[in-house]
Order: C-alpha cells, then structure tokens, then sequence
C-alpha cells in the first residue's frame, strides 16, 4: 500500500537589514512567500506471513466414505474421523505479527508448536503457546517459524449431506458425479488469518470424500408364471461405481399377499464391495433372487439394497405367478 503526502516549508529572514532597504529593495517572507513543497512516499507492507502450501496453492484432504468403517465392521461405525495435516507459518519480516486462526467446519486448527530459527526465546515469549481453536491471539516473533494443525473432520452426519436437495445444500458443500457413476463430495472454507491491524489472510482449505454409489443392473424382475412350490432363481448384479468401499444389505419389503410364507429371498443378503480402481469397471457382485409360489395367486414384493454410509438405496421391484398347471413344471424338475 503506497501512502502520499507532502510537506511545506515557509522562509522567513531573521536580520531587518535583509528583509528591506528602504527605497532599494523588498524582500517578500512567511506567507507572503511562495512555500517550498517536498513530496512525500511511503509503502506500506500488510501483515502477512509465509504458508507452505500443497501445490495447487491451498491445503488439500482426500477421504474415503469407508475410512469410517473399522477393519471389523462388526464393531460399528466411527463416531469421526480426523485427518490432520501439518502447515508451516513462517515471519519473514521485522516486526511481531499478532494474528487470531479463524476457521468452520468441517475443518479445525490447532496450533502444533513454534521454532525459532536465530534469536533464544525470550522470558515474554514462553507464555505464547495457546491453541489456536478458538481464535485465541497468537504471536510470531521475526524470523520465528510455527507449526499448525489443521484437520478435517469425516462422520456419518456430513455423509447426510448428500441425501439433501440442491436448493437445500450448505454453504461450502458440493455434490459431483461424473459420467462414470463416481460421486464425491466436495467441502470447502478458508482458513482465516487475522491481524491485529484488521488486515487478513486466506488460506484455501479443500477436503473431497468419495462416497459409494450402488446401482442394480435392472429395477425389475418377472418370473412370470411358476409351478405352486418349485423354486425359481433370477440373477441380478449389483455394482459398485465408486472409488469407495460399501458395506450393503438387502431389506426385503412388504410382500402381496402376506398371509402366505415368504415367497423371496434373496442370496446373499449382506457384503462388501470393493472400490472401484481407477479406469477399471466397476466391482460387481451377483445376487440370487429366488421365488417360491405358495399358492395360484399373484405375488409381489420389492427388495432395498441400503449402504451404511448413506448412499442412495437402490430398489428391486419382484414379481411372481403362481399355479398348479404342470405345464409350469421347470424342465429339470420333472
């Protein structure tokens, strides 16, 4: 910042012999006089430190929606997960700069310790180890380096995100699907350095999820018409398109009529599929849905394979006929 300004200077002559002679000579003085003007300069630095950033010129978290999940699934979901990384401030300047760490979630900043690299601290200076949660007032003495926490935050309440409508979508939070199925979810908010002079600093913070996206390889399946009490079996495959794991389960929904036994059941009915790698199709699994009419009546059901991490539920509508015309007998049943 350049500032501008001048300074003005006004003569005025002591002696009364060099002001006038009578008759001879007048010598203007003061305000009479035109003033001698010098022009003034001077640039200003705003306070500013020195970040280490990654190359794309903020702090960047990668998360897998799975990370969440422990390698005994059986023992539950993580409440959070945090991934931390470490961000070197640096005082390159003369002076102190006294600064507050302001940031949202789902990112948070702590401060990891200070190192100086010529003059001993001093005893004002032991006291200046705070956390920098909080916006507590921190100080970085010249040529003092200090190191910061700044983690991001993953748990099950971020994944729900996803489920909202656009218009309904938060502030920094952005949902991104490419054209092969993969689905992230992006989270975005600066981290902001404020001065003491009321002059501020941004640090771009970027954290992207990739969460599992499921999808059947048909939303319905007709047995047509089946001999009362012989079991039938369709295949159907279920993909995963994501660069994420998914622990998924089938829910078997209402069946018409229900007065009889179940008449489907699907196998298997729980599993893991794997995260799809990079240019690669997706990971499947074939999931066996079996019909067994129990009587000469139409059968109908629906079949919901849901994720724990939130994913969209993918749904398979079922139906089957009954009847006791042997003419329905499977061939390898008779």
């Amino acid at each position: 910042m350049a500032c501008l300004g001048y300074a003005l200077g006004f003569m005025s002559l002591d002696e009364e012999v060099e002001r006038e002679l009578p008759g001879r000579r007048r010598r203007l003085q003061d305000f009479a006089a035109g003033p001698l003007r010098l022009d003034l300069c001077s640039y200003v630095r705003p306070a500013q430190l020195s970040v280490e950033l990654d190359y794309g010129g903020g702090v960047e978290f990668r998360h897998q929606a799975s990370d969440l999940i422990p390698e005994q699934p059986c023992t539950g979901v993580l409440s959070e997960l945090l991934s931390t990384h470490h961000l070197k401030l640096s005082n390159t300047t003369e002076i102190p700069q006294y600064f507050r760490l302001l940031v949202s979630g789902p990112f948070s900043v702590a401060q990891g310790g200070a190192s100086r690299s010529r003059s001993a601290p001093g005893p004002e200076q032991g006291c200046e180890e705070e956390q920098a949660t909080g916006g507590k007032r921190l100080v970085l003495h010249p040529q003092e380096n200090m190191l910061v926490n700044v983690s991001s935050s993953l748990s099950l309440e971020l994944l729900s995100y996803q489920k909202l409508p656009a218009d309904q979508m938060l502030p920094g939070v952005d949902i991104r699907q490419r054209a092969s199925g993969e689905k992230e979810m992006v989270f975005t908010q600066n981290l902001l350095l404020e001065y003491a002079n009321q002059t501020a600093q941004v640090v771009p913070l970027r954290a992207t999820v990739a969460v599992p996206e499921l999808q059947l390889s048909t939303s319905w399946v007709d047995f047509g018409t089946c001999f009362v009490n012989q079991e039938q079996v369709r295949e159907v495959d279920l993909m995963n398109l994501s660069g994420c794991r998914s622990y998924w389960a089938v829910l078997t929904g209402q069946q018409e009529p229900d007065k009889d036994p179940a008449a489907f059941r699907v196998s298997p009915n729980s599993g893991l599929l794997e995260a799809r790698l990079v240019n690669a199709p997706p990971n499947t699994i074939t999931l066996q849905v079996f019909f067994t009419a129990r009587s000469s009546e139409l059968y109908e059901s629906t079949l919901v394979v849901e994720g724990v991490l939130g994913e969209k539920a993918c749904t398979l509508r079922l139906r089957g006929q009954g009847s006791y015309d042997e003419k329905y007998v499977s061939p390898h049943q008779l």
